[in-house]
């Protein structure tokens, strides 16, 4: 079957199935319905016809999700898993976090996502969520004038994302990238509702693809009005992608990640993980790259440290830590 027409007939066939209570084969045709909406809205011409098979697979696929909450013994049919319908369905189901439905496109994301939870630090304070405007001190979208080490964790466990946040603001202070503000689908438009009212549009690449959301300015503080949220010098910018960093993970109470993971979400770079304790790892070959590649700015570093960190004055990291990199240097044993 091809076409909209298709889809619709075969999403037809399924409603009466679900209406007759036959939940095998209703969820099979929705299945079905959604790849044929999917292909149509690949290769379709004209964007009306488009638009409306996105709706219909949306629908299509929204019906199956529901039936397999009800009978979570159901299976899709078989499909050939790198055809274009099938990967596009993966992104489609990707597109829902936590329960929030991120969408594609940053004219889409016109209303602002509830506040996330807070930490428990957070809730201890008690913090209250505030507008920039309103805080105890003079703030901007973007203190240029910080050297990266001023960019400190706070009230979150979220030392992966700030190692990140940290060295995407050193790209930006040695090659002038704005790295550090990609993540702000406007800055100037952020920088106004931070001054008065509105939205801020934030995209970040979640489970295969750049998707879009919008956030409010307004962010935690303490009873003295200082912010409860990471910090970068009087610029807001890092708080507001770490809050909207926290929207898209369920909240402030934050378990931990990696940053190379965390900062494949911030910049959509597929991360180049080194494991030094590999029989494989190669250090010489490894510097030589790195060190190449930082010095070009083709790439930006972090480390992270394990469970078992050995006790070494020399070496003060402790573990299960992430840290930013800001440089590498070669420094040989004496």
């Amino acid at each position: 079957m091809s076409g909209s027409s298709d889809g619709a007939a075969l999403e037809a066939a399924a409603r009466r199935h679900e209406a007759a209570g036959r939940l095998d084969a209703a969820f099979s045709g929705y299945v079905e319905a959604a790849r044929v909406f999917l292909h149509v809205a690949r290769s379709a011409s004209d964007a009306t016809t488009r638009q409306t098979a996105r709706l219909g697979s949306t629908r299509a696929l929204e019906r199956a999700q529901k039936i397999k909450a009800v009978r979570g013994d159901l299976q899709a049919p078989p499909t050939d898993a790198s055809s274009v319908e099938a990967q596009t369905l993966v992104l489609q189901r990707g597109a829902i976090v936590h329960g929030l439905k991120l969408v594609d496109t940053a004219e889409a994301a016109t209303v602002s996502l509830p506040e996330p939870a807070l930490s428990a630090q957070q809730l201890d304070a008690p913090a209250t969520w505030t507008e920039p405007r309103a805080l105890n001190s003079a703030t901007t979208l973007h203190d240029d004038s910080i050297r990266p080490e001023a960019i400190t964790q706070h009230a979150v466990p979220n030392c992966s994302l700030v190692a990140g946040l940290i060295v995407c603001y050193e790209h930006h202070r040695r090659f002038g990238s704005n790295l550090h503000l990609r993540c702000l689908v406007d800055a100037s438009a952020a920088e106004a509702a931070c001054k008065s009212t509105g939205t801020i549009g934030i995209a970040l690449h979640v489970n295969g693809k750049t998707r879009h959301l919008a956030i409010s300015p307004r962010l935690p503080v303490d009873a003295k009005g200082a912010l409860m949220t990471c910090k970068a010098g009087k610029g807001l910018w890092a708080p507001l992608v770490e809050k909207a960093f926290m929207t898209v993970m369920g909240g402030y109470d934050f378990r931990g990640s990696f940053s190379c993971t965390d900062l494949q979400l911030l910049t959509g770079r597929i991360p180049e993980i080194y494991r030094l304790q590999s029989a494989e790892f190669r250090s010489q070959a490894v510097w030589q790259q790195l060190s190449t590649a930082f010095g070009e700015g083709r790439c930006v570093l972090t480390a992270g440290t394990g469970s078992g960190m050995p006790d070494r004055p020399d070496l003060p990291l402790i573990a299960r830590h992430n840290y930013a990199v800001l440089g590498p240097c070669c420094s040989r044993a004496t």
